[in-house]
């Protein structure tokens, strides 16, 4: 694990060309793209800085291995949103229909929506996400 996490400790000396690189042949890996990038993540996020947050996400988008990751895509989505770049609004939609256990796609959708002005669609995507409560299965208090 040690060696996996050498890009995060290159990232921390503030080599950011080197750590694209290794991060980007360390994702290529089939057996092991997923738990680098798990690995890596808490040391870009704590740099506070969202344009290398968001350049991990890139980085991680092109990745053989993740590049289908409803998550990966919506964060790198939701970090170019807050950096005041477009997205494509009907692939986000798309992507709250493919993944609607995971509440990233659908807060991303609604982002998209704030930056668009249209704040009572992008309140309607979030009050979708209130959890379903069964009270039937509630015990009495």
């Amino acid at each position: 694990m040690a060696n996996q996490l050498h890009p995060a400790m290159l990232a921390a000396l503030n080599e950011q060309e080197v750590f694209e690189r290794e991060l980007g042949l360390a994702l290529r890996n089939p057996d092991g793209a997923e738990a680098i990038f798990r690995g890596v993540s808490p040391a870009v996020y704590r740099s506070r800085d969202a344009l290398r947050v968001r350049r991990l996400y890139e980085i991680a988008s092109e990745s053989p291995v993740l590049k289908e990751n409803l998550r990966v895509k919506s964060t790198l989505s939701h970090y170019r949103l807050m950096l005041g770049m477009d997205e494509d609004i009907v692939e986000l939609a798309g992507r709250t229909e493919r993944a609607v256990d995971d509440p990233v796609p659908r807060v991303t959708l609604a982002l998209a929506m704030l930056n668009l002005g249209d704040r009572v669609r992008a309140l309607g995507e979030l009050e979708q996400m209130k959890p379903d409560i069964d009270v039937t299965s509630l015990g009495v208090s």
